[in-house]
């Protein structure tokens, strides 16, 4: 009976030596899982960060390639306004050139034409 009770002893012992290496075990790993679950947390804020740090770059840059259109648009127009503008003083030029022509003919014969007065007196 000695010998089974100390069977029985040492079986205990076994099982309280197991459970307590099984719960030392346990309180290992939930203090891993609350580390773990920790640094998912600040994972997952950080993520949240840079998503938004994301957004607002792409928003950026939205508004900078719209400003970019817009301004390429702006330049076109002011391009073909300059090139109008400067046909139109090519014309404006070609019609000074034939006026001061058409002038000098004038001035020709109005000498002519007191000469001949002129001449007409002595």
């Amino acid at each position: 009976a000695e010998a089974k009770l100390a069977q029985q002893q040492s079986l205990y012992d076994s099982v309280c030596a197991d459970r307590n290496l099984y719960s030392k075990s346990l309180i290992d790993c939930n203090a891993e899982i609350e580390e773990i679950k920790k640094k998912f947390k600040m994972a997952f804020h950080r993520i949240e960060q840079l998503k938004d740090e994301v957004r607002s770059k792409e928003a950026k840059l939205m508004k900078a390639h719209f400003e970019k259109n817009k301004m390429t648009r702006g330049n076109a127009r002011v391009r073909e306004s300059l090139e109008s503008a400067q046909e139109r003083i090519e014309g404006l030029e070609s019609i000074v050139a034939t006026q001061k022509a058409e002038a000098k003919k004038l001035q020709v014969m109005v000498e002519d034409a007191e000469k001949e007065v002129s001449n007409h007196e002595k």
